[in-house]
């Protein structure tokens, strides 16, 4: 039997972290979006974790858009970030892709979203 260390189970066991990376990606992406929806004046829960970001918030000050595809204009598989702010005063557009990775695979996470763009 092989020797099960910290590292193993917390980054991508497949028989133990099954959906877990993604509802971790998902709550801190949720996170995120409640955090930006309170800076611009949107709608949100006053708790994180009760917000439910939905695909498209907007006002005068900006629109946060929620896993929403971008169009391109040569075809990007990857074209959902995880949230969009499109900074209407600042006239700026940040997309935020989450990743959670374990320290050992953090520079491999780094190119694969590098390399995404």
């Amino acid at each position: 039997m092989k020797d099960e260390i910290i590292n193993h189970i917390a980054s991508k066991c497949p028989a133990l972290a099954q959906n877990q990376d993604k509802k971790m990606r998902d709550s801190v992406a949720k996170a995120l979006h409640c955090s930006l929806c309170k800076k611009h004046l949107l709608a949100c829960s006053n708790r994180w974790y009760d917000h439910q970001p939905e695909g498209v918030r907007e006002n005068d000050q900006a629109k946060i858009l929620w896993e929403y595809g971008i169009t391109t204009d040569r075809v990007i598989h990857a074209n959902r970030p995880d949230v969009t702010l499109i900074d209407k005063i600042g006239k700026t557009v940040s997309l935020i892709e989450v990743a959670i990775p374990w320290d050992t695979r953090l520079e491999k996470e780094k190119k694969v979203i590098s390399n995404k763009t």
